[in-house]
């Protein structure tokens, strides 16, 4: 038999139940109550009041006094004025109270709800990014400045406006805070949408409409992840595309390549093929670790390419632009440089299959052929309009060498820090074939560990030697060991074993303040100091490092600025590789008296008839820092009518020839890898 306790649990147990159910369970609960309430009351003023005498009258009068306190004044008798403002206390508890209580909480709930990003959305044609990490923001900036490009983009998926869909783990505050800083006046409600979930999981996708986007753009997990767990993690996200893409979509749909573009970034290029084969449609990749390896070895042997390198691959001046023109077939590259007065030819085009493959700087006989496309550097995409009065009308110079022959050099590089770029890093100084370097790494990662990593790349260098140091950069004993003042350049990597990037960066701004400090403190001083090159996370670091003499790499800037442009334009990974591959030419600066120019005034158009005399593209001007004339340190594409007078301190900016590899790669008749 059960006790009063018993019944009384039990009562509390199905009321929580009950009102656990919902919001309208807890408005017919309330009713009830009301009921109740005004049953009471009419029976109490039906005792106290003869001229109520049915039960429906003093139930309604009841009523009354609970829904409206304004009745208040029409009782007479200390009774029924007591029962009448009990009624009216009671009602305004349970209609004021109980009720907005309730309709509140299911508001805040509500409105809880959609903010956590759970409602699937209805575009079309948009643009997915799978994962928050510290290239999605800059990669939604760059989509969101408006370029040609974007607008091109949208042209093409039949999109009126461009609208960007992320799906975060968790959607919180403080992404709609962090989207509105950096944005600025960029910011725009309607242009960024949040979806919560993880792109492991089809219904999660379906949140994001993944199969009607125009397009889906993986960036790269944040680095303190290692580049196996990262890359696995992508390419595992592939596959669920993929697998979302075969449930939803028949197999003839499969076969005409009905699925949106992915863009992926990969940590690790061995990975490459495998990222590509995982999906049934066409898959651009973007292999952080080559283009850190090119930009970090093209710096340390032509100090300030940064700059070059910044404006280039980003929305910011010059950039690349692939355009068609078949009236041009046949024509010699090296005599198409007067058809483009407000753009600079630097190369050709061409699809294979589903991707493309680019060659910038032909060699001097290459003509265009039918399925080519031209590669501009110019500011805007209408520059590079082709001049009809202007069409292959310029003889190629003939040829002739430097003035003074340019020869290799013998580097010793101390790098700080270990990542899991290293070994593309070694390949990449391996490319040089004019130089040879000596590479001294020191880290606090085993050198066991690190050789174990390098012998995994099966690494073929023969112009690079390795030497591994043990040891904490930010210890002054073990800095002092390496003698970092007997080296020519000294590389800081950004170490991938820290928590977040904040600590990383932290690390690696101390580890440059020590170098700086003992370099000044070396007695006697060295003849020349080193270079410093230094690999941060987050760009509002830079502004902690006072130094102007220090060269700063920011990758992720520069990788979601490469995300955003080759999702816009896929065809910009195949000129990205080129520029920045392993077998792409090098951007170089030229001093002025290679070219026997020093101190002549010259049109930029004459510099560039200089340029390809001797197999080269000029594609700007670099003064010196005592210059005289009135423009920037650094000038690209200036326009063929700009003048200049170089003095001896005065470089040119120019793309080398390709190599016989990447001619013999982009003449190839085999289509690339799907």
């Amino acid at each position: 038999m059960k006790t009063p306790k018993d019944l009384l649990n039990l009562s509390r147990f199905h009321l929580e139940r009950f009102t656990l159910g919902g919001p309208m369970r807890r408005v017919l609960l309330v009713a009830v109550a009301i009921g109740l309430t005004a049953l009471t009351g009419g029976l109490a003023v039906r005792a106290v009041d003869p001229t109520l005498d049915e039960l429906s009258k003093a139930l309604w009068w009841s009523f009354l006094r609970i829904t409206d306190s304004g009745y208040l004044g029409n009782d007479e008798g200390i009774a029924k004025r007591f029962i009448s403002m009990t009624m009216t206390i009671m009602g305004l508890v349970m209609f004021v109270g109980m009720v907005v209580a309730i309709m509140t909480q299911w508001l805040n709930t509500t409105l809880r709800t959609l903010e956590r990003g759970l409602t699937p959305v209805t575009l079309t044609g948009h643009i997915v990014i799978l994962g928050w990490t510290n290239r999605t923001v800059g990669i939604i900036e760059e989509l969101a400045r408006g370029s040609e490009r974007t607008r091109s983009f949208l042209r093409r998926r039949h999109a009126r406006r461009l609208r960007v869909v992320v799906l975060v783990d968790e959607v919180g505050p403080e992404h709609v805070q962090e989207l509105k800083h950096r944005l600025g006046e960029l910011w725009d409600r309607d242009l960024v949408i949040l979806r919560s979930g993880t792109p492991l999981k089809l219904d999660h996708l379906e949140r994001v409409n993944y199969l009607k986007a125009a397009a889906v753009v993986l960036p790269g997990p944040d680095e303190q992840r290692t580049a196996s767990v990262a890359d696995t993690y992508t390419i595992k996200t592939i596959l669920s595309l993929a697998q979302a893409a075969r449930q939803a979509i028949d197999a003839e749909q499969l076969a005409r390549e009905d699925v949106p573009l992915i863009v992926a970034e990969i940590f690790d290029s061995r990975k490459i093929q495998l990222a590509r084969s995982a999906y049934p449609g066409q898959v651009e990749i973007l292999a952080s670790d080559l283009v850190t390896a090119s930009l970090i070895t093209q710096e340390v042997r032509h100090r300030g390419l940064s700059v070059v390198y910044g404006e280039l691959l980003s929305q910011e001046g010059n950039e690349f632009y692939a355009r068609s023109y078949p009236q041009l077939a046949g024509a010699p590259f090296h005599t198409l440089h007067h058809s483009f007065p407000r753009a600079i030819p630097v190369g050709v085009i061409r699809a294979r299959g589903r991707s493309h493959m680019a060659l910038i700087n032909p060699p001097a006989a290459y003509c265009l052929g039918e399925d080519d496309s031209l590669v501009f550097i110019a500011e805007e995409l209408e520059h590079t309009a082709l001049d009809a009065d202007h069409i292959a009308d310029d003889e190629a110079p003939p040829m002739h060498a430097l003035a003074h022959e340019v020869k290799g050099r013998h580097r010793r590089i101390l790098v700080m820090g270990w990542n899991h770029k290293v070994p593309s890093l070694i390949q990449e100084f391996d490319t040089a074939t004019e130089d040879t370097h000596e590479l001294h790494i020191l880290s606090r990662v085993p050198v066991a560990q690190r050789e174990r990593h390098i012998e995994a790349h099966e690494l073929r260098a023969s112009r690079v030697s390795v030497h591994h140091h043990e040891g904490d950069y930010t210890l002054l004993t073990d800095l002092r060991r390496v003698k970092p003042e007997t080296f020519e350049d000294i590389v800081f990597l950004s170490v991938d074993w820290m928590e977040s990037d904040e600590e990383s960066d932290a690390r690696t701004i101390i580890g440059m303040v020590m170098v700086r400090d003992h370099l000044q403190s070396v007695r006697p001083a060295p003849p020349r100091m080193p270079e410093l090159l230094i690999e941060l996370q987050d760009e509002d670091n830079a502004a902690l490092i006072p130094h102007r003499d220090v060269e700063i790499l920011i990758n992720p800037v520069i990788e979601s600025h490469m995300l955003a442009q080759i999702t816009v334009r896929n065809e910009s990974r195949a000129i990205f590789d080129a520029v920045v591959g392993p077998h792409g030419p090098d951007i170089v600066f030229r001093d002025a008296g290679a070219y026997e120019i020093v101190d002549t005034e010259n049109t930029f158009a004459a510099l560039q008839r200089e340029g390809r005399s001797r197999g080269e593209i000029v594609l700007g001007v670099r003064l010196g820092d005592d210059a005289t004339i009135e423009h920037d340190r650094v000038v690209l594409n200036p326009g063929p009518e700009s003048l200049w007078t170089l003095r001896a301190h005065d470089d040119l900016i120019v793309f080398l020839p390709s190599d016989a590899r990447a001619i013999e790669h982009y003449r190839s008749p085999t289509p690339a890898a799907p």
